[in-house]
């Protein structure tokens, strides 16, 4: 088993300004072909507008077709958060003690919503935090603000940056 930190991809290092040509690799690193598209088709109409949303305040250079289960995972999160506190805050609505419910036989538990609040909520960090999403990820990182323009065609872009990640 390795010891010690994961490897860091050559283009989050030069991202992050600590890239030095005599550490890298000596071939091409693997490099994840495609960006995002659009969601998945199971997804719901409120998935799909969190998917959209995620993806448009996303770094650009970053996630790739690859990346696309983790996005998935991190967007499911959300919505079950979102859709688990919407349904909390109905019954919290009409109960004197918000976050319990009477159970069988006037059994006062905890609401059972809370457990799966929880449960999203951990989806949303660990998906998070693996997609570069979380604050202390993100400190890394020294992306160019620059904004692009809407519906323009990346892909020569895109084949620019391949070309520049396996000449090293």
């Amino acid at each position: 088993m390795r010891r010690g930190a994961k490897p860091k991809p050559t283009e989050l290092k030069k991202l992050a300004g600590t890239f030095e040509r005599s550490r890298a690799p000596s071939g091409p690193e693997p490099l994840a072909p495609g960006a995002i598209q659009g969601p998945p088709a199971h997804f719901s109409a409120r998935q799909r507008e969190i998917w959209t949303e995620t993806l448009a305040h996303a770094p650009r250079q970053i996630w790739r077709q690859a990346d696309i289960g983790m996005v998935e995972g991190y967007v499911l999160g959300r919505s079950l958060w979102e859709t688990a506190n919407l349904e909390q805050q109905k019954i919290d609505a009409g109960n004197p003690s918000p976050l319990l419910v009477v159970g069988h036989r006037g059994v006062v538990m905890p609401s059972p919503y809370l457990r799966v609040i929880r449960l999203a909520a951990e989806m949303v960090a660990r998906f998070g935090a693996e997609l570069g999403m979380s604050p202390s990820a993100r400190s890394t990182l020294s992306v160019d603000e620059t904004l692009p323009e809407r519906d323009k065609d990346w892909a020569s872009f895109d084949a620019l940056l391949q070309k520049a990640a396996n000449r090293g």
